[in-house]
This record gives C-alpha cells, sequence and structure tokens, in this order.
C-alpha cells in the first residue's frame, strides 16, 4: 500500500498548494494563475504514473494485454478504436495501460478542478471511495465514466446537443454508462426525499416484480447481457444484498434529504442527489441482480467525489459540517483499505513496468 499512500499524499500535498496559491501575497495575479494551473497538473501526477506504469496490477490486466495484442469482438468500438490506433505507434501492450490512465486521471482532474468547492477533499475521495483502484480493474467502465464527467458543466447548463455527443462517444467504450441517463432523468424530474424513500424500499420490497418490469429493458440495450446469461433465471446466485455499500448511500441520502431546500437550488447538490438515489435503486436490486450488476453504482461515485465537499459545506450547523466532512472520509477509508488489502481488484503487490 506505500506506493498508493505516497502518491496520494503528494497528490494531495499539490492539490492544496493549487487551491490555496491565491492566498499568498507575494505573487502577481498572473503569477497565481499560471502557479495555480502548473500545481493542479502536478496533483494530477503521481497517481496518474502509478496507475499508468504499472504491470500485472489489476484483476482484468492480462486481458486487457490480450486484447491489445489480439483484438476482440466483445469490447466496445470505441476501446477496439483505441487500441487500433495505438497499434499503428506500437506493439507493446503497455501503451493502452499509460493512454487509458491519462484519460481516466486526466478528466477526473479537470473536472474536480471545475466542478469541486474543494479539490483537495475530492482527490482525498477518487482514492478513498475505491474508484481509483477499480479504475485499473474495469478500464473500459472508468474511461466511460470518465469521459461522461465531462457532460456534467453541459448537463448544468442544459447544453444538450454537447452534453450528448460527449455521452455518445462516452457508450463507445462501455454500455453500462446508460444508467447516467437514468440518473440525469431523475435529476431533471423533481423527486423529494420522501417520494425517493419510498421508491428505495418499494424496490427493495417488490425486487422480483421490478426486476420483471426492467429485464427486457436491460437486455435490449445489451445492458449486462454477459454478466445475466451466467444464471438462467437472471438471479444473483448467492441471493446477496450488499448492506456495506447501500448503507454508506443512505447515509448520503439522509445527509441530503436533511438539507433538501439547498438542495433544489442547487445544480449540483441535485445532481449529486440523482446520483445516490441512482445508486440506493440498483442496490435495493442487488439480492435479484446478478452480483456483477452491482458496477452500475461505480459510476455514481463520480458525483459524490465531486459534490460531497459542497454537501457538507451546505449544512448550517458547522460543527455537524465538520464532523461529516472527517466521518465520509473515515468511512470509506474503513471500507477500502481492508478490501483492498485483502486482494480486492488484484492492486496489490504494485508493480512497475521496470520491476515486472
Amino acid at each position: 500500500m506505500i506506493v498508493y499512500i505516497t502518491g496520494t499524499l503528494i497528490s494531495v500535498l499539490f492539490a492544496y498548494i493549487s487551491s490555496h496559491i491565491e492566498n499568498t501575497d507575494s505573487l502577481e495575479i498572473s503569477a497565481k494563475r499560471m502557479s495555480k494551473k502548473i500545481f493542479a497538473i502536478l496533483s494530477v501526477l503521481p497517481l496518474l504514473l502509478i496507475m499508468a506504469f504499472r504491470h500485472g496490477v489489476g484483476t482484468d490486466f492480462f486481458s486487457y494485454s490480450q486484447i491489445f495484442l489480439y483484438g476482440s469482438e466483445h469490447v466496445e468500438v470505441g476501446y477496439a478504436f483505441l487500441n487500433n490506433l495505438l497499434h499503428h505507434f506500437t506493439n507493446d501492450y503497455h501503451s493502452i495501460f499509460i493512454v487509458s490512465a491519462v484519460i481516466i486521471c486526466g478528466c477526473y482532474f479537470y473536472v474536480i478542478y471545475k466542478e469541486s468547492v474543494n479539490p483537495v477533499y475530492s482527490v482525498l475521495m477518487f482514492v478513498l471511495c475505491r474508484d481509483y483502484f477499480i479504475a485499473m480493474n474495469g478500464m473500459r467502465q472508468y474511461i466511460s465514466t470518465a469521459i461522461v464527467m465531462l457532460a456534467i458543466p453541459y448537463v448544468k447548463r442544459k447544453e444538450w446537443v454537447k452534453a450528448a455527443v460527449i455521452f455518445a462517444i462516452a457508450f463507445m467504450f462501455h454500455r453500462s454508462v446508460i444508467v447516467f441517463l437514468f440518473m440525469f432523468l431523475l435529476y431533471l424530474v423533481d423527486i423529494n426525499p420522501m417520494v425517493g424513500a419510498v421508491m428505495f424500499f418499494g424496490t427493495l420490497i417488490f425486487s422480483n416484480t421490478v426486476l420483471r418490469l426492467i429485464l427486457p429493458i436491460l437486455q435490449r440495450f445489451g445492458f449486462y447481457t454477459d454478466y445475466f446469461s451466467f444464471n438462467s433465471i437472471f438471479r444473483n446466485v448467492d441471493s446477496t444484498f450488499n448492506w456495506m455499500y447501500t448503507l454508506i448511500f443512505l447515509c448520503f441520502f439522509i445527509i441530503l434529504a436533511y438539507e433538501y431546500k439547498n438542495v433544489k437550488q442547487s445544480k449540483e447538490l441535485k445532481l449529486m442527489y440523482s446520483a445516490v438515489l441512482t445508486s440506493l435503486l440498483i442496490m435495493s436490486l442487488s439480492s435479484v441482480l446478478p452480483l456483477m450488476s452491482q458496477r452500475l453504482t461505480w459510476h455514481m461515485n463520480s458525483l459524490l467525489i465531486l459534490y460531497s465537499p459542497l454537501a457538507v459545506k451546505s449544512i448550517h450547523d458547522k460543527r455537524i459540517s465538520k464532523i461529516l466532512e472527517f466521518a465520509i472520509l473515515i468511512a470509506f477509508a474503513l471500507v477500502t483499505i481492508p478490501l483492498i488489502i485483502n486482494g480486492n481488484q488484484d492492486v496489490l503487490p504494485y508493480q512497475s513496468i521496470w520491476s515486472s
């Protein structure tokens, strides 16, 4: 874990300097602006380089290397195009991991600095909510998530054509990104917390009925068809319910419900609220959907990364705000660190292309 801890701390340090450089009285305005950008770029590099120059790190690392070397008819057209493009320059499969890291970390950090009221907090969330580690396994899915994040400012401004173009590009890398359409629909509809709670608990109680209603839609869009085909009755074999992450999303739901007046007045908080509600509805079906369908909630973490600092800041009671600020990070750390140490995503032990 030492390489990840070191990379995270260096990224956080540079993010802090970038966020606070404007408070430096000794610098001219132009120098402050330039320094802010330089340190923002520097904050991306540690985590980007760790992700880019890895070898054998991530559950599907060698699957992706085989796709690069020999191709696959089972990958989306965008990802296939990216592999073919790189083939014109090199036959080294590490190139796909380098480019993917640039896309994922580049897009995440770009939108963090554009949207987050506290980039330092958002960088910590990027690592602690497991997105950074999962991206080393679910690479195609996280390329698509990273690209969709670029559309968020356009969604806020209702510039639908630009948002649709970005979404279409993201869809070409992983079809599961279509879950964002449902999230954006919830964003456009005013669903108060009481209705949201009824939707969650109703879906939880009547999950089998809900599944029968949505399954044709999932199959129609080729939505996780491969995962569904593992089980002929389209059920999670273990019938497990993921209480751990459901409780985390419930806590976010309660925080946003507590300050729902602020949520209604803030496009950012309403986006986060929609993402949390989407995740809860997915988790409420986790006992009947295949286990891998819980990957859909990974997409929604991007909104938590961007807007958790704003959600905490919007709470009027500053004592509660400060407690929640630390509690959220601690909660994710207590969940993520043991998972990673126990082999989740297969990112330990870390090996670089030079140490392999």
